[in-house]
């Protein structure tokens, strides 16, 4: 079992909505990204850290780093 002991929260903020908002009206019409996708990307894009997931297609944000997960 894997712990997550290493990985960091953050709570949703007027910042966070912002800037997800811009990102789900740029890239869900091409990528598909949700609502979630985009709030995820918004979080690591203001606060620092990287994105693990086993769909990296979405997040084609520049100004990321994504890495395929487990």
């Amino acid at each position: 079992m894997k712990k997550f002991t290493n990985f960091k929260t953050h709570p949703v903020d007027q910042a966070i909505v912002d800037q997800a908002r811009i990102y789900y009206r740029k890239w869900n019409p091409s990528h598909g990204i949700d609502p979630n996708d985009a709030i995820l990307a918004a979080t690591v894009s203001l606060y620092g850290g990287r994105i693990i997931t086993q769909n990296i297609s979405h997040y084609p944000m520049p100004d990321i780093i994504v890495h395929e997960g487990f």
